[in-house]
């Protein structure tokens, strides 16, 4: 068994319905609930090809909009932890993507995690690796942009 983390950068608004996915339901949802972002979406779009039994749920029970949020993915022999942590990248607020990283935390084999991830990095629709602001989430979060740069890369 492997345990992998990673931290990557949302590029895109991608919503799903958080009452949905609190049921096991992927389902987007243009009239609010969670921003997924494209990552979040390439990953579970992934997972289900490798596994078309693989499951997705909202473990929190309260969720509002502005929240963070942590969604759990599993599928046979692999299970993937996705935490949102908000951070302002600029100046502005609002339910803008790029104020969200995902935390991606992998258990499971390590050559169908390194299939996930390899698939998921090419789907992206830019490197998951590229922030918005390193300075602001470096200072909030303590991690640096060369030791984030270096675990993508090191499963790539």
């Amino acid at each position: 068994m492997t345990n992998v983390t990673l931290y990557g950068q949302t590029h895109a608004n991608i919503v799903l319905s958080s009452n949905e996915l609190k049921k096991g339901i992927y389902k987007p949802d243009s009239m609010g609930g969670i921003l997924f972002g494209d990552l979040g979406d390439v990953i579970w779009r992934v997972s289900k090809s490798i596994d078309n039994n693989a499951s997705i749920k909202l473990l929190d029970r309260r969720y509002d909009f502005k929240s963070d949020w942590t969604i759990l993915i599993t599928g046979n022999n692999f299970k993937i932890l996705l935490t949102s942590l908000v951070y302002q990248a600029f100046s502005w607020k609002g339910g803008d993507p790029r104020f969200r990283i995902i935390k991606i935390e992998f258990d499971g084999d390590e050559v169908i995690i390194k299939k996930i991830i390899r698939k998921s990095f090419t789907l992206t629709l830019e490197p998951p690796y590229q922030f918005y602001n390193f300075k602001k989430f470096t200072k909030k979060f303590g991690i640096e942009e060369d030791q984030i740069i270096t675990d993508w890369k090191k499963w790539l």
